[in-house]
């Protein structure tokens, strides 16, 4: 899958599904600003900005090289009046304005950040979002138990094995959806609707031998599994009280 193409498997699910709730009527009935977490070239932004034209985006990422790639993405598109790409880090509550937002989108970034609930990131979510503004979060699902051991394989393979750095950080984790009602419900904000998804994954076009054993093994546990276990995705809705 192309990370960086707006219409992805990921970017494809995440739309569809903000089509069935309620932040979809808040993104046409006014204008609407929302900041995309751990942009890296914006695929979810830029998606959403096609879809809503009274959308604009600021997208947060702490590495500058997909920053400086999404900057030259916005001004080949002419978006630069709706998309703002911004090099921080989202443990600084000063960067952003608070209450400067009606949407917090979070696609596969959350997990990156080790002990997530002692760290500044939920609160300053929270500051950002105005009063009855929404919290997606779209990332793996940690609840999954095969899942979370591959999670734990491939961390350690990360501190030997350098060419797996684009893909995984050594330090990151997994959340379950449990997890993340807990954080956000004690930051301020209120557990709307979630769900987890991709039960079973390919095994014949997994590319890798032992990814497609992984896969295999997920698959087998999702036949016989029910509620937060079952998925390798998940994806959460919050709204700020």
């Amino acid at each position: 899958m192309d990370y960086n193409d707006p219409h992805n498997v990921q970017c494809n699910a995440l739309t569809a599904f903000l089509r069935t709730t309620a932040v979809h009527g808040m993104l046409n009935a006014a204008p609407c600003r929302m900041l995309e977490l751990g942009c890296g070239s914006g695929p979810f932004g830029r998606r959403l900005l096609a879809e809503y034209p009274q959308l604009h985006v600021t997208g947060v990422e702490v590495l500058p090289e997909p920053v400086a790639a999404l900057r030259l993405i916005v001004t080949r598109d002419g978006l630069e009046r709706r998309y703002k790409p911004l090099l921080a880090d989202i443990a600084d509550a000063e960067v952003l304005e608070s209450s400067g937002y009606d949407l917090v989108l979070a696609p596969n970034v959350l997990h990156h950040i080790p002990r997530l609930a002692h760290t500044p990131v939920p609160d300053n979510l929270c500051r950002w979002l105005r009063p009855g503004g929404f919290l997606v979060v779209y990332d793996p699902n940690g609840a999954n138990p095969v899942q979370q051991l591959s999670n734990q394989v491939t961390r350690v393979a990360t501190l030997y094995i350098k060419a797996l750095h684009p893909y995984k950080w050594p330090g990151e984790t997994m959340y379950s959806p449990a997890y993340y009602r807990r954080v956000f419900t004690r930051h301020g904000f209120s557990y709307v609707y979630g769900f987890t998804h991709d039960p079973f994954l390919p095994v014949r076009d997994a590319g890798l031998f032992l990814l497609a054993v992984r896969n295999v093994l997920n698959n087998a546990v999702a036949l016989v599994t029910r509620g937060d276990w079952r998925g390798a995705g998940q994806t959460l809705l919050f709204r700020k009280d």
